[in-house]
């Protein structure tokens, strides 16, 4: 007797006892409760190929097709993030390589008051601008940050779901 295999909300992760309804979300079908069969629209279950009663196979030589092997990488648990202060950084960085704000301009390539709204802190700068200035600057605006390790754990035997990465709103 074959044990009955369980599924699985691809929505919110509860499990679903009865069949599961295939609904559209923004061209992806998922099987989902019945509780989040709201947030798409419900479409018919894939028809499944009718299963051939001999299988047809087709006589050949097996031939031996070499692979390269998958490099699996471990996800990352830091990653790199402007600093907080990165305004105050930069205008002292300026201020002790006594340059003006036009100066430095020039030498990165940055326009002139981009680089003074950087210094305020009413723009962040981008990951090519944030190089620019470390460069030229001799500076640090980066810094590891920490990703939450449970975001990465695969020990548990709850799964990832879309409920668990986007944030519903309700009209």
């Amino acid at each position: 007797m074959k044990k009955k295999q369980t599924i699985e909300c691809e929505f919110c992760g509860k499990t679903i006892y009865n069949e599961p309804i295939v609904i559209k979300v923004e061209g992806a079908l998922l099987n989902v409760c019945t509780a989040c069969r709201q947030f798409g629209k419900e479409v018919e279950r894939p028809k499944q190929p009718a299963a051939r009663a001999t299988p047809v196979r087709k006589k050949s030589t097996p031939q031996k097709v070499r692979t390269a092997p998958r490099k699996f990488s471990k996800p990352q648990k830091t990653q790199k993030s402007l600093v907080d202060n990165y305004a105050e950084i930069v205008r002292n960085a300026r201020n002790r390589k006594k340059l003006t704000q036009m100066q430095l301009a020039k030498q990165t390539g940055i326009s002139h008051s981009l680089i003074a709204s950087i210094e305020t802190g009413k723009i962040t700068p981008t990951d090519s601008d944030v190089k620019k200035l470390e460069r030229e600057l001799s500076i640090s605006l980066m810094e590891d940050s920490e990703i939450d390790p449970e975001f990465f754990s695969t020990s548990g035997s709850k799964k990832t779901t879309i409920g668990d990465i986007i944030n519903i709103e309700r009209r």
